[in-house]
């Protein structure tokens, strides 16, 4: 996935098959923290309903995360 500028200076987002870009905004940091854990189970029930290995949280400054999904046997 791939944010970039065009001609026009408008901001948009490139993404590639298969991948899903969910977005969901907190007011600051705080309200972040206040809800990370129901975001983080959020994000995995994603990536085992859409089959993915990994999952991403793009958050403020240290926050971040990355999520491994467990594999399961099909």
């Amino acid at each position: 996935m791939n944010r970039v500028q065009t001609a026009g200076g408008r901001m948009i987002t490139l993404t590639e098959k298969g991948q899903v870009l969910l977005r969901s905004a907190c007011s600051d940091r705080a309200a972040f923290l206040a809800d990370r854990e129901r975001l983080v189970d959020l994000v995995v029930r994603m990536g085992e309903d859409l089959d993915q290995a990994d999952v991403f949280i793009l958050a403020y400054d240290s926050d971040s995360l990355l999520i491994e999904v467990a594999e399961r046997a099909h």
